[in-house]
């Protein structure tokens, strides 16, 4: 959907809110409160970003946001953040304040290599002892969801082709119990639909696994739901008819 300029502008405004939660939250875990409450909230905020950025179409701030969304994904199995660590990302997100500004994001994307191993080690000591590898890995999984038949057969002839797994659901419901079971690399979903709404699948996804990628697909949203989703971690909207659609990155 289109927003005309006073609803960018408010819709930025709302956005820069966002980035006061991240500061408080890695305020304390430098403090060293509870590590693992303040992470979760620091990462759904730097993840909501994101997905603003791309509704915004800030192409520039969605890509910064993705480079410190997995770099703080790194230290998800500490147990502490040092003060240089914390203030690496304080500056990420002053950077993502100029980028919100249509400035140019001036950022180095790097910290203490001790960190770095820091965080290794933690990830490797919370890993299971037996590691299986497959070779013939599946490509990126699919989940589309929409009471529609026939929009789920569209998108689907123009997604295959890029060499992806695709999985229709007409029920929401069943797609959130598929989900409870394999997590999909991505879920594209409509908005309005019989039984679970698209917000209500969207606040499922999030509490089964806030780290996959969710896009609506549908005509019928306003502001107030983009904020709403936006608030929720959903990663981009896109608007009804799909006449086409490029390859997605994962």
């Amino acid at each position: 959907m289109e927003l005309d300029e006073n609803e960018i502008l408010e819709f930025k405004t709302e956005a820069e809110e966002l980035l006061q939660d991240p500061e408080n939250h890695l305020l304390q875990m430098e403090q060293e409160a509870n590590f693992s409450v303040n992470y979760s909230a620091v990462f759904r905020a730097f993840h909501s970003l994101k997905g603003a950025a791309g509704m915004l179409g800030l192409e520039e701030l969605r890509e910064h946001m993705h480079k410190l969304e997995t770099s703080f994904h790194e230290f998800e199995n500490s147990s502490s953040l040092s003060q240089e660590l914390a203030t690496f990302f304080l500056r990420g997100v002053d950077a993502a304040r100029a980028g919100l500004r249509q400035e140019k994001i001036e950022f180095k994307y790097e910290y203490s290599t001790k960190e770095k191993i820091d965080a290794k080690s933690s990830e490797v000591l919370n890993k299971p002892e037996k590691i299986i590898i497959d070779l013939k890995a599946k490509p990126p999984l699919i989940y589309m969801i929409d009471d529609d038949k026939e929009n789920l057969e569209i998108l689907s002839a123009m997604i295959r082709p890029h060499g992806y797994r695709i999985e229709c659901f007409t029920l929401a419901e069943t797609a959130m119990g598929e989900c409870e079971e394999s997590r999909p690399d991505l879920i594209l979903c409509d908005m309005k639909m019989p039984g679970m709404s698209g917000m209500d699948v969207l606040r499922r996804v999030t509490e089964i696994d806030s780290e996959i990628p969710f896009i609506f697909i549908s005509a019928f949203l306003d502001k107030a739901t983009l904020v709403e989703a936006l608030n929720l971690g959903a990663f981009a909207v896109m608007d009804k008819p799909i006449k086409e659609i490029q390859a997605i990155g994962f």
